[in-house]
C-alpha cells in the first residue's frame, strides 16, 4: 500500500570540460507498506525525460524487493528502479 509520494525536483551544478553546465536532478520518495515492514525508497531522476511511476496513495501495488533496491512495475511493462534508504518494523 502507498502511504506517501513526495517529489523533489533542481538543478546540480558542476564543472564538466571547461565550462560550468547544469544537470537536472530530480528525486521520488515512495514510502510503500509490504506486510509488517514500511520502505521508504528514493528514485533518482538524472534526466529531464526520466519517468517516475505515477501511483494512488492508499491503493495496493506490487512490489519487488531485492538486495536494498525496490522495483515497482510501470503500466506499459517496464521496471523503475527505486534504492531503499529505510526499513521500519510496523508495530
Amino acid at each position: 500500500m502507498i502511504q506517501r509520494i513526495r517529489r523533489e525536483y533542481g538543478y546540480r551544478y558542476g564543472i564538466f570540460g571547461t565550462g560550468v553546465r547544469a544537470n537536472y536532478v530530480g528525486v521520488h520518495t515512495y514510502v510503500i507498506q509490504v506486510g509488517q515492514y514500511v520502505y521508504v525508497a528514493k528514485q533518482l531522476l538524472r534526466w529531464r525525460w526520466s519517468k517516475y511511476v505515477d501511483l494512488v496513495v492508499n491503493a495496493p501495488v506490487m512490489v519487488a524487493i531485492e538486495k536494498g533496491k525496490m522495483y515497482i512495475p510501470t503500466e506499459n511493462g517496464k521496471e523503475v528502479e527505486a534504492t531503499i534508504v529505510k526499513t521500519i518494523l510496523k508495530q
